[in-house]
């Protein structure tokens, strides 16, 4: 089925092909895409909606990423999607599983990568890409072939947290990791963060950067107050208990655990409330357990992951609030999803929380990694779902600013200024 023209998705999208940006335009990426037997390339389907909104700018725009032939699995889309896909040129690099696949693969990735910059006027790249990003490759290839580059960071996952008992290894690779990523921050000539945060940690001294949020809300995504006033007066009339949501990857950085620690303190406290685990990663099976195996007054449920988009905001808007206890500084898109809906969060006191969250107003801090402080949190709610609904339409006004469609409106406007520069 093709999708809607993507201005049907936000009108703001029109003014993307009022501002294109004419030179040769490469984007390295470790998102793999699959070639099916005819030679046909699919699509992971969030990353091609947002490959189409690029493409609307960049109107000469070209993709070196890994590629796999085999038959496209579940949730991959094709050109027969989206038609503006059809003629996108892709320079394929070989996938890495793992640090002997990069070893495999090291030369055959490099000579794909300086091919792709040959042909380049202005390449993109990012720190993200485990285990061994493309920009890698362009910092080896910097002092010998120029070219304009725009570096953006959207993730550190590889530092270290002060909440984390690193191994030996995670130590050193964490700490060469920021040592490869502040050099490919130095050598580019664009640096985008998604976060303040992130901004402080990598930029050095008297070098220039933009701050870029992350977001993959549509305007269609985003309830209309009238909508949510009404939910939230149903819900304070009708519902008994307080619902909360943990949306997201189911691992230890997270906070999953941490939630799993608040929960038992709940039932100490006998507070009465529902919280309900939905996602995928290394703790799923012990997510189930514990929602079949906890007995108390907390009622816990495993609810299976649905597809990112309608079904997936349907979901949330059922909900009182999200919890986001992360322990990194990342700006988990979690939070705009909630925000879309009208639904406040209780969400850690870390950087990345805090660039959107203000506690009180559209949501509410504590203390990250604090199991007792988080359960504090969630009994104070547990009564006073008022509060709750008065941070979720505030939350919601500031939505329909942070759709996917403001972020790469927001991005447009960043290159135009600093590859002219």
């Amino acid at each position: 089925m093709q999708a809607p023209p993507l201005e049907d998705l936000d009108p703001a999208l029109a003014q993307l092909r009022e501002q294109s940006i004419g030179e040769a335009y490469t984007l390295f990426n470790r998102i793999a895409l699959v070639r099916d037997a005819s030679g046909t390339f699919w699509f992971p389907a969030l990353w091609a909606k947002d490959l189409c909104m690029h493409l609307l700018y960049l109107k000469d725009m070209r993709l070196c990423c890994p590629v796999e032939d085999g038959v496209p699995p579940e949730g991959f889309v094709s050109a027969s999607t989206y038609p503006e896909l059809a003629d996108l040129k892709v320079v394929p690099m070989r996938t890495d599983h793992g640090w002997l696949n990069v070893a495999k693969n090291l030369l055959p990735n490099f000579l794909a990568v300086a091919s792709a910059v040959e042909d380049s006027e202005v390449l993109h790249s990012g720190a993200a890409g485990w285990p061994f990003p493309p920009s890698y490759y362009l910092l080896a290839l910097r002092p010998f072939k120029r070219r304009k580059w725009v570096f953006l960071v959207e993730s550190t996952f590889w530092h270290l947290t002060e909440h984390e008992k690193p191994t030996l290894r995670r130590r050193i690779v964490s700490r060469l990791t920021r040592g490869l990523v502040r050099q490919c921050v130095t050598a580019a000539d664009v640096r985008i963060f998604t976060t303040v945060g992130f901004q402080d940690f990598l930029l050095p001294e008297g070098k220039q950067g933009y701050i870029n949020n992350v977001t993959w809300i549509d305007r269609e995504h985003c309830a209309s107050p009238d909508d949510a006033r009404e939910r939230w007066r149903a819900s304070l009339s009708e519902r008994a208990r307080v619902r909360f949501l943990f949306a997201g990857r189911l691992v230890p950085e997270k906070g999953v655990l941490v939630l799993m620690d608040a929960i038992r303190a709940l039932n100490q406290r006998e507070t009465e409330l529902e919280v309900d685990f939905m996602g995928d990663g290394t703790l799923a099976q012990n997510c189930r357990a514990f929602a079949e195996n906890e007995e108390g007054t907390v009622k816990v449920r495993f609810v299976e992951p649905v597809p990112y988009g309608p079904e997936f905001f349907s979901r949330v808007s059922e909900y009182d609030g999200l919890l986001v206890p992360s322990l990194s500084d990342e700006q988990p898109r979690i939070l705009f999803d909630a925000f879309s809906q009208g639904v406040p969060v209780i969400a850690s006191d870390t950087k990345g929380v805090r660039e959107v969250v203000e506690d009180g107003v559209n949501g509410f801090l504590c203390p990250t990694g604090d199991a007792q402080e988080l359960a504090a949190a969630l009994e104070r709610h547990a009564s006073a779902r008022g509060g709750l609904r008065d941070a979720g339409l505030r939350a919601l006004e500031s939505a329909r600013a942070r759709t996917h469609a403001a972020m790469h409106l927001e991005r447009t406007a960043i290159l135009h200024e600093a590859l002219r520069a």
